[in-house]
């Protein structure tokens, strides 16, 4: 099965709440990548998980939903093999997709059943991309979600810069750019309403607004020239895909086809890769 994988149309950060998170303020479009996971029973008696294309720094998160699943149900051993192809630190939720597969495959197969409140706490966006609905306005860390009925039918293209950035140094990075400054809540919602609408209607919304950028730009201004060229060849909209490095860009698919080819030949650019 392909595992999904997500870009922020919005994202907003307030202040630290007691727990240590931040409160947030986004809205999750999610899509089907190109990651693939593969799952079957085994006769072996144990257990195995291969990870083949990258090496995973810290726990798997695909451990992390068999040993929750373990404590609801009585799992069988599995087989269980991941394809990885998107960089670490890129900001589209590709491990969190890898969990969402997951999850999904055991309710599926095995009666797995849990609660919104029970799959947040494996990871900030696996409840939004373990969700049917494609498009969600969320709160708290990402574990409220509202389901958005628009549909927005716009392709992607998301772009990897040669460069990474985890969610903890992204978000020490924004505190100290911020300093004491706390932002307050403000009508987000109207705002991710309006975003939605618009890219429904394949109305042009712009630069997308994303509180990672700003601090990201100090270091890379690299995402300045990318940008220029979205809005030079006519996207629809553009921005950072969350809280890591990578960018998006949703137009019609000659636009994109565009945006392809010269992004394609800057050499602070990695890859890039259609999302349909």
């Amino acid at each position: 099965m392909y595992c999904p994988v997500k870009v922020n149309l919005t994202l907003h950060v307030l202040g630290r709440r007691s727990d240590g998170y931040h409160e947030l303020r986004t809205v999750f479009w999610k899509k089907t990548g190109t990651e693939q996971l593969s799952v079957r029973r085994t006769e072996s008696g144990n257990g195995s998980i291969t990870v083949e294309g990258a090496k995973i720094q810290g726990k798997n998160l695909l451990d992390s939903v068999l040993e929750f699943a373990s404590r609801k149900i009585s799992v069988p051993p599995l087989e269980i093999k991941l394809s990885k192809r998107y960089p670490q630190g890129s900001g589209i939720g590709a491990g969190s997709g890898n969990a969402a597969a997951l999850l999904v495959w055991l309710k599926e197969n095995c009666g797995l059943i849990c609660t919104p409140d029970e799959i947040a706490k494996l990871g900030a966006d696996v409840l939004a991309l373990a969700q049917d609905n494609t498009l969600n306005y969320a709160e708290g860390t990402g574990e409220k979600l509202f389901p958005l009925i628009e549909e927005i039918k716009l392709p992607w293209l998301i772009v990897f810069p040669r460069w990474t950035s985890s969610t903890p140094a992204a978000y020490r990075k924004l505190d100290e750019y911020r300093g004491d400054f706390c932002p307050e809540d403000a009508d987000f919602a109207a705002e991710a309403s309006e975003i939605v609408k618009k890219l429904s209607q394949n109305v042009r919304a712009g630069l997308l607004p994303n509180d990672f950028l700003a601090p990201a730009l100090c270091e890379h201004p690299e995402y300045n020239t990318a940008f220029d060229v979205a809005d030079g060849e006519g996207a629809l909209a553009w921005g950072m895909c969350g809280s890591g490095s990578a960018m998006f860009f949703a137009a019609q698919d000659k636009t994109l086809d565009r945006l392809e080819k010269i992004l394609s030949m800057q050499d602070f650019i990695l890859a890039a890769e259609r999302m349909v």
